[in-house]
């Protein structure tokens, strides 16, 4: 018997690259994902900061104020910024989980294919074996039937 081939074995690996292609885009994904929310709490940091350094200070003019005032207004808007691309992101994450589980779907019917065909080619095999066997054992009777009229 021929050894055993499954003739989609390169669409198979194809496939089980795209899966990890596709689980690396994901990933990437998620550090951009988090890289916003890092930035954005370093925002937070600095705005805690600068008004943790004017309280801290005894003699307070209307520029510092005026400065921490707009230094607010630059973390309100960069936060807002910071959010609308994170639910960019979140959206992205969310179709490219969705790539990826169609074609991790795709992978599986391959494998399952493949696995099909394995237990396919085990049983023509086991059945080829059982064959061969049988004939085996008939040729050794009938030698041994010859051997023994003859002998």
């Amino acid at each position: 018997m021929k050894k055993f081939s499954f003739g989609l074995d390169r669409v198979r690996q194809w496939r089980a690259e795209q899966v990890e292609s596709e689980k690396l885009k994901l990933r990437r994904l998620f550090d951009e994902r988090q890289a916003l929310e890092a930035a954005g709490a370093l925002l937070d940091r600095e705005l805690a900061d600068a008004e943790k350094n004017i309280r801290a200070q005894t003699n307070l003019n209307s520029q510092q104020l005026g400065a921490l005032d707009a230094f607010r207004m630059y973390v309100k808007s960069e936060r807002l910024r910071l959010a609308a691309q994170i639910a960019g992101c979140d959206h992205r994450i969310a179709q490219q989980r969705q790539r990826l589980l169609d074609v991790r779907r795709q992978f599986r019917l391959l494998e399952r294919m493949k696995e099909r065909e394995w237990n396919d080619w085990n049983r023509a095999l086991a059945h080829e074996i059982d064959g061969l066997a049988a004939e085996v054992h008939l040729a050794q009777r009938s030698n041994a039937g010859r051997r023994s009229a003859g002998g």
